[in-house]
């Protein structure tokens, strides 16, 4: 039988396509990330190679940033909600959660459900931990860019909240990995 067949096989099937879901939004938060985070902006502004002032690192992060997250417009009084089509990141996560949780519910065995089932925890525990562990230095990084003054003792602090934001970064995609990786086995078990 060749791939193709076996392909073709798998993705007959609901449990397949919901696992192949989760693991194309997956694949996009980690791997997009990943690229970001090893060859994006943020770790050319950490590596100190290209001498910038500090506050120009800041707003290069900010940048960054904002390509990255989710952005809601919502208006009431009968106006409509939109979404801003740059903002996916996040997205990705919920979308892989779902998926993953669609395959739980649909799995026959359980080695496939748990597997789906970790899956689908592990990333929507990415949204609760951009919220709560990331959030509050994204907002600390964004207010320091605002400010009207920027001194020498707001340097060493922006730069210490630039480390802060990679690490919890790292972590976030640590976490991403992970539903990638229990997802990509429960899609190859038999």
């Amino acid at each position: 039988m060749s791939i193709f067949e076996v392909l073709s096989q798998k993705l007959s099937e609901p449990l397949q396509l919901s696992l192949l879901s989760g693991l194309i939004s997956s694949s996009y938060f980690v791997f997009g990330n990943l690229g970001a985070a090893k060859f994006g902006v943020v770790p050319i502004i950490l590596a100190d190679k290209v001498k910038i002032p500090v506050l120009t690192k800041v707003g290069l992060w900010q940048e960054h940033y904002d390509i990255a997250k989710v952005s809601y417009t919502v208006h009431s009084q009968g106006q409509e909600s939109s979404l801003n089509e740059q903002k996916h990141m996040s997205l990705a996560g919920l979308v892989s959660g779902v998926s993953f949780a669609s395959a739980a519910f649909l799995s026959h065995t359980d080695a496939i459900r748990y597997a789906a089932m970790i899956a689908a925890a592990l990333s929507f525990t990415i949204g609760p931990f951009t919220l709560l562990g990331i959030f509050p230095t994204n907002n600390a990084l964004i207010k320091m860019r605002q400010a009207s003054t920027f001194g020498p003792g707001d340097e060493a602090d922006a730069m210490s909240l630039l480390r802060k934001w990679n690490k919890l970064n790292t972590i976030r995609m640590t976490i991403g990995f992970g539903a990638w990786l229990v997802g990509l086995a429960a899609f190859v078990a038999k």
